[in-house]
């Protein structure tokens, strides 16, 4: 395993446990974690504009689910 990748493991490892370790959002941790650590790295190398405060929990995808505005209820069922 590489240094970056274990990097990015364990970072995700300590979102998922901040956030309670909910199950089935493994990915979303995951690309939080290589999202901090891509600003980490620009950061160190002098590339970033602005400083990005660092996220301590991954943001929550929500999906709407319902039927479409307009659509009656006998076409959604």
């Amino acid at each position: 395993m590489s240094g970056i990748h274990e990097l990015v493991r364990e970072r995700a490892y300590e979102l998922w446990q901040r956030a309670g370790s909910p199950e089935g959002r493994s990915d979303e941790f995951w690309f939080a974690a290589e999202h901090e650590l891509e600003d980490r790295t620009a950061i160190a190398d002098g590339e970033a504009d602005i400083l990005v405060p660092s996220v301590d929990e991954p943001p929550v995808v929500i999906m709407d689910l319902r039927a479409p505005t307009g659509v009656s209820e006998e076409r959604a069922a």
